[in-house]
Parts: C-alpha cells; sequence; structure tokens
C-alpha cells in the first residue's frame, strides 16, 4: 500500500465533550464544522455532554480534531482510538456522508452540567430593535447562545422537549431557521418569534388589560408616572420603579417593608452606568459579561439616583438590561430604574402569575406579564470586584448551578446533600459524578422561604438522578437545615448525617474555590455568628485545616452580646461592651461622651460586672458593628452587615495611620482588640475624622491578619467568612500578604458568606475517607 492510498484512508472517531457544554449552541458548531470538512457522522446531546460520532479522510478528521478544541475551547474532550470504518451504526442517519444533529441519549450517569440563563446577546437584541425585522419588538427574543436555560427546564439532556418551551410549536418560519445548517438559529431550543412564541401583556387599575403590541408602551408610561411595576423577567417578578425620584423609591420601600437595605439600579448601557459609578475594567467585564449580575461599584456622590437607593453607603449595586424585555422599556424609560426581587423582604421570589397578583398587589400598581413557564425560580447574583477579582456575594442567575471541581481521588464518592447554614442558604448535591452548588435561596426566617427552600431541595435530588445521600449539615441545633438534615436521614435512604462545625465549611470551601483539598492550609474565618465545637458562639477564627479536620489556631477576643441576638440588631449594646471590656468602671462616662447615651446602660453595665446569663462570642464581625457604632453613630441595623457596611462606606483612604491588636496565649492565640478601642475613644474624643478611624480600623484588621499569617510561613492562607466580602479589608490584606511564601486565597466564584457554606460541607463530607493526621 503506497503512501498516497495511506492518506486516503477513511476513519471514524468518538468523541465525548464534557462540561458546560449544552444549551449554548455547542451542537450547531459542531455540525457546521463537521460539514465544512466533508465529514459524516453525528452530534447529541447525552447524560455526560456531548458525543460526537465523526467518519471521512483520515487528514479531514484530524483538521476536523484541531479545530474543535479552538470551537470549545472550555471543553474537556475524551476520544477514543481512531478506527477504519465506512459507516455508523449508532447514528441516525445511515448515509455516511450526512452529518446531522441526533436526538439526545437520556440513559446513562448524570454526569453532565446544567446550562445557564444567559443575557440576550447582540444579535437578538439586534433584531428586536431594527424595524422591519420580524422580531422587532419581540420582547421574548432569544437564540442558541442566549435566553432562558435552568430557569425553563424540566430535565437534562437540554433539548425543547424537555423546557418549559415545549408549550410552543414553532410556526413554518421559525422551524426553516431551526433546521437550517447555515442559519445562526441552527438548533436554537429557544427559538420562536411573535407569530409563535410566548406572548406579553400588561395589566393595570389604570388602563385595565394592554394587547401586546401596546404592553411596553404602558408599562413604560406607568413608570413614568411613577407607578410601581411588577415585571415577570427571566427567573421570577422584579419590582421596577424609577430610580431617580426619592418620593416614589420610598413608596417602594415602605411597601415592600424593605426601610434601607439598598436596592439595584438597572441602566441602558454601559455608559450610562459610568454617569453613575466609578467602574474599573474588571467591574465593566462583569457588567457586560454573559451572566448579568449586579455589580457592586463605587457610586458618584452627586448622581441622579434618588438617596434612598443606597442610603449612607458609598456602593450602588448597577446591572444592564439582562433580557430583550428589559432591554426595550430602558430604551424608552430613558433613566435609571430600581428592579429588585419581586417579593416581601424576606419572602421567596414571586414566579408565578396567580401567586404574583395576590402576593404583590399591595406593593405593585401595576403587572407585565408573560406566558413562558418559568419551572425553576432564580434571582440575580450579585457581585462585587475586589484585588483584582470578581467576588460573587450571591450565586443565583447566570452562575447557579455552579459546578464544584471536587477531587475525586477521595477514597469514596458518596452521593451527598449539603444543605447549608441558615442565612443566604444555599443547597450543594453531589452525585458521585458530579459536585454542584444550588442557587441562592435567602434567609430561612420564614415559613414561605422554607418551602422554597425544600422545594430547591428535590428538585435539584430529581435533576441530578439522587435518590439516596448522606446529609452534612451545621452544628447549630436551632437551624433549620440542621432539623431538616436529621429528618431527611431515614427518608432519603441516607447512610449517614455528617455535622460540620460552620468555620471549617467556610475555609474548606476556600480550598475548593482554589483546588487545595488535598492541602494543608491556614484559614481566617471571620463572620458574624457560627456554633463552635465548644459550644459557644464563634466568628474570627483562624483554623489550621485539611479536607476533613482542623486545629483552631487563634481566635479574636471574645465580645459579651447582651440581651444575645438583640445586639445584632441593635450595636449599640456591643460597642458598650467593648468599652466596658477596656474601660471597666469608667465605661458609662466614656459612653456618656461618646454619646451613646441609653437608659438601659446601668443595668447593663451591671450585667457585665457579673456576667449574669450574658453569652459572648468571639466574632469579628461583632467587633465591626461594635466599632461602627462607636465610629459613625450606627445605633441600629435595618438588615444584616448594615453597620458593618456603613463603617467600609467611610472609609478615607488618604488618611494615615492604624490601630492594632496585641496577641497572647500559646496552644491558643488571642488577638486582643482592647488596645484599638483605646487608641479609637482617644481619636472620637479628639474630634478625629470619622474616615480616618474607618481606616485605621481596617488597617488593624488587616495588619492582624498578616502578623498571624507570619507564625504560620508554611501554610498557604485562605480568607472566608462573611467580614471578606469587604473590599477595603480583602485588598489591604492582599497587599499585606503579596510576600508571603505560600499562595494566598482570596474568595472569588464561591460565595465567603453563608451563600458559599454548602460547597464546604459537601466537600469535608466526601473527604471523610481522606487520611488527615490533624485532629478537630
Amino acid at each position: 500500500m503506497n503512501a498516497a492510498t495511506l492518506t486516503a484512508q477513511r476513519v471514524s472517531v468518538r468523541l465525548l465533550l464534557t462540561g458546560a457544554v449544552q444549551g449554548s449552541g455547542i451542537r450547531p458548531k459542531i455540525a457546521r464544522l463537521a460539514v465544512q470538512h466533508g465529514l459524516g457522522g453525528c452530534v447529541r446531546n447525552c447524560q455526560s455532554g456531548v458525543e460526537i460520532e465523526a467518519v471521512g479522510l483520515n487528514i479531514s478528521v484530524d483538521l476536523f480534531l484541531r479545530t474543535l478544541q479552538e470551537l470549545v475551547p472550555d471543553a474537556q474532550i475524551e476520544q477514543s482510538s481512531l478506527v477504519p470504518s465506512f459507516k455508523y451504526t449508532t447514528c441516525e442517519s445511515s448515509d455516511a456522508a450526512v452529518f446531522s444533529i441526533d436526538d439526545s441519549q437520556t440513559l446513562g450517569p448524570a454526569a453532565f452540567v446544567v446550562p445557564l440563563d444567559r443575557v440576550i446577546c447582540k444579535d437578538c437584541l439586534d433584531e428586536v430593535m431594527t424595524p422591519g425585522n420580524r422580531r422587532f419588538g419581540y420582547a421574548l427574543n432569544s437564540c442558541a447562545e442566549c435566553g432562558p436555560r435552568y430557569s425553563i427546564l424540566r430535565s437534562m439532556p437540554y433539548d425543547r422537549q424537555r423546557t418549559s418551551m415545549s408549550a410552543f410549536p414553532m410556526c413554518v418560519e421559525c422551524n426553516a431557521e431551526y433546521t437550517d445548517i447555515l442559519h445562526r438559529r441552527y438548533h436554537a431550543q429557544t427559538n420562536a418569534c411573535p407569530a409563535c412564541g410566548p406572548s406579553l401583556w400588561f395589566v393595570s387599575s389604570h388602563t385595565g388589560r394592554s394587547n401586546e403590541s401596546d404592553s411596553i408602551q404602558a408599562a413604560v408610561e406607568a413608570i413614568l408616572r411613577g407607578d410601581i411595576l411588577a415585571v415577570k423577567g427571566m427567573g421570577g417578578y422584579q419590582l421596577i420603579c424609577d430610580a431617580t425620584n426619592d418620593v416614589i423609591v420610598q413608596r417602594l420601600r415602605e411597601r415592600k417593608g424593605r426601610a434601607k437595605k439598598p436596592l439595584a439600579v438597572m441602566v441602558e448601557s454601559l455608559d450610562a452606568a459610568r454617569q453613575l459609578a466609578n467602574i474599573d475594567p474588571i467591574e465593566e467585564l462583569a457588567l457586560t459579561g454573559v451572566v448579568g449580575p449586579i455589580v457592586l461599584v463605587r457610586s458618584i456622590r452627586e448622581s441622579q439616583l434618588a438617596k434612598s437607593v443606597h442610603p449612607e453607603l458609598s456602593d450602588v449595586g448597577l446591572m444592564l438590561p439582562t433580557t430583550a424585555l428589559h432591554a426595550l422599556l430602558m430604551a424608552r424609560v430613558g433613566r435609571p430604574i430600581i428592579v429588585t426581587s419581586g417579593n416581601l423582604e424576606g419572602e421567596p421570589i414571586e414566579y408565578q402569575e396567580e401567586s404574583a397578583i395576590r402576593q404583590l398587589q399591595g406593593v405593585a400598581d401595576c403587572f407585565l406579564h408573560h406566558d413562558r413557564p418559568i419551572l425553576r425560580p432564580i434571582d440575580d447574583s450579585v457581585v462585587r470586584c475586589m484585588a483584582g477579582r470578581q467576588v460573587i456575594l450571591r450565586s443565583a442567575r447566570g452562575i447557579s448551578p455552579m459546578s464544584l471541581k471536587m477531587d475525586w481521588n477521595a477514597k469514596s464518592n458518596p452521593t451527598v446533600l449539603a444543605v447549608g447554614g441558615h442565612q443566604k442558604a444555599a443547597i450543594a448535591i453531589s452525585n458521585g459524578k458530579n459536585s454542584v452548588l444550588g442557587p441562592h435561596i435567602g434567609d430561612l426566617t420564614t415559613l414561605a422561604n422554607r418551602d422554597q427552600y425544600m422545594e430547591q431541595q428535590r428538585e435539584l435530588c430529581n435533576l441530578y438522578h439522587v435518590a439516596s445521600v448522606s446529609v452534612a449539615h451545621d452544628l447549630h441545633s436551632d437551624y433549620f437545615t440542621t432539623v431538616l438534615a436529621k429528618s431527611l436521614t431515614g427518608q432519603l435512604g441516607s447512610s449517614q448525617s455528617y455535622p460540620i462545625q460552620h468555620h471549617h465549611a467556610h475555609v474548606v470551601a476556600g480550598m475548593l474555590e482554589h483546588g487545595w483539598l488535598h492541602r494543608h492550609v491556614l484559614g481566617f474565618a471571620f463572620d458574624g455568628t457560627g456554633a463552635g465545637s465548644d459550644n459557644t458562639i464563634w466568628g474570627g477564627e483562624v483554623l489550621l485545616c485539611t479536607a476533613t479536620a482542623f486545629r483552631r489556631v487563634a481566635r479574636i477576643r471574645p465580645i459579651a452580646l447582651v440581651g444575645g441576638e438583640t445586639a445584632i440588631r441593635q450595636p449599640w449594646r456591643l460597642a458598650f461592651s467593648l468599652l466596658h471590656d477596656t474601660f471597666g468602671d469608667e465605661a458609662e462616662a466614656i459612653a456618656s461622651k461618646l454619646q451613646l447615651e441609653n437608659n438601659w446602660l446601668p443595668a447593663i453595665a451591671q450585667m457585665l460586672k457579673t456576667r449574669s446569663l450574658v453569652p459572648s462570642t468571639s466574632s469579628v464581625g461583632r467587633l465591626f458593628d461594635g466599632v461602627a457604632s462607636i465610629v459613625c453613630g450606627a445605633s441600629t441595623s435595618d438588615y444584616e452587615g448594615e453597620a458593618a457596611m456603613r463603617l467600609e462606606s467611610l472609609c478615607s483612604a488618604n488618611s494615615d495611620g492604624a490601630y492594632r491588636f496585641d496577641h497572647s496565649g500559646d496552644t491558643l492565640l488571642e488577638m486582643d482588640w482592647r488596645p484599638l478601642i483605646r487608641a479609637l475613644v482617644a481619636d472620637r474624643l479628639a474630634g478625629t475624622a470619622p474616615g480616618a478611624m474607618a481606616m485605621r480600623f481596617h488597617r488593624a484588621v488587616a495588619d492582624c491578619i498578616s502578623n498571624i499569617a507570619e507564625r504560620f510561613l508554611e501554610y498557604p492562607i485562605v480568607l472566608s467568612g462573611g467580614v471578606f466580602q469587604n473590599r477595603i479589608l480583602v485588598e489591604l490584606v492582599a497587599a499585606l500578604l503579596s510576600n508571603h511564601p505560600q499562595s494566598v486565597g482570596l474568595p472569588g466564584s464561591i460565595p465567603p458568606n453563608d451563600g458559599g457554606l454548602a460547597a464546604g460541607q459537601l466537600a469535608i463530607a466526601n473527604y471523610q475517607q481522606s487520611e488527615s493526621p490533624l485532629c478537630a
């Protein structure tokens, strides 16, 4: 056989693409590429990702394989060996010259990556905004590159018939696009148009019901006249109003029950965003990416936004239009609008028409509905950029379910459900093939949120084919998730329950983020509250960790919580506890000078002297709250983290100096804040600017972290816990540790707050059989 014959040999190859390969238009791209190279065969979705079978001349197959990796750079490609072949037996077409997109394979283990909702792409937006285009003004336009995915998904693999779009058969024109391999809508599963797709309508007590063609204009007129509009978006209802009118924003706050917590703002474009905030290149990438999150950026002091949008905070949450519907509204409203979750404060987001009308009728003046069913409600994601990276604070639309890169070299690969904590609750699950962190649900205080949590737990188990699991949960016995975990043990056929310490889970979530599950690390777990393994309240912990065990090597000096949880809502109590521990009997007089006077102070002072029925906490979050009360008079907190956020907002980077902690102890190092409080009080009484005091405090915390890290130079560093949502603190720590001999793991894709807790629980439970020499 000569060389020419060898080069002309026909071969076949079978490939499996894994990763985020469904719901992003990969099958049409692969089919076009195969046709360009003269190959036959097929491509199809399966339970593990995307399967490809290709047949043709070996030279063409080789070119196809080389180009394929460039076409799908984020996919992992598993290839079988090239073999001589003249036809395929598994493709639907018997013609070896034809390359087709075949029906999906629904058998096999669930090793897929669920496709995520994406913001509208430029091509779809151009169609919507171009007069004469048959999709001009179509508010629910999407294609293979953009639009709803997870929120409309019934089951995997991802195909139209397994989504809520199955209720909308394509018209002749849409079907022609769908079957044309050269058309950009070839095999776009959400393909639709005004003639055959979901429709929109507006309802108001003023005007009644409007036709679809008039609905956007009616909604715009409602916003401009000062109404509050409830809009059915991609993942649920949103409440919308004019963000430049303080009276209207205050009205929304009163009706929704959200007194001071900041509200998100949507703007038409990046240029419009720059009129409201200073935006750096990383924040620009976050705003304009396919996720379309709310991005916290530094506001311009004299912007057109109403003062009540983000009261007493320097950052504002901005987002760009995420769907054609939002883009059409923004193009006509011509000003920033509030876009906040469609719910009463503390309740789950509304996503079904009847329930939304019933629950929001006292909040919204009018409604903009559509009839594409939302099967999996999901809120907007929230991102903050710090130390040169995007940090996810709320993992939701476009980000979750988040695939977790678990190291499957552990001794066992159990199916595990991790139930998370009580605040910012989210679920994580592993089915032995893949692991995911589910979308943000919220605080589990209300019955409605608990019902939503349990529904998501059931739906995630069904989606990932999990029937029998072990359950990982927090140590806190009163958490709803802990009680639920114990009840699930029998219901799900669970073989084991894993109680996991709160701050260990935080650190291991950071280890998972950076691929360090096989290493020992020094973890700084700073947050508000978490049950300690010694039955006390932790929150300022330094832990020497592996993926299965930890040793507590340092903690913040305990702070008295006079009134228990009431002290969290009334930071002046924490301020007085700090003063009393620092100054003793002089504390009342100093509190008076600081204008922290309260009729309860004498009684509280007596309680602190005897420590009768007064719990304490080693919490950095509570230290932030108490210092905020001293610096800026934060006497009450309307929402979690308010006092600390106000303190960060005051920071003046141009000021000099830093307060300091003392350190003492041998087996357990104590970070003593009393020298800091003495210096802070002296500055306060001397009339030092609040911005300088706030900055000196932040530097003190960063210096404290750096000083402890210097004692453990052999370990990489992990920062986790809600305190590390603070941009100024993270950037100070990153600068101080830039010369640390080991790597420093900053927060990133897994939320550092309790929204990432379940990811750490999941990893710990999966690694319970690993060989760690550390003991808890």
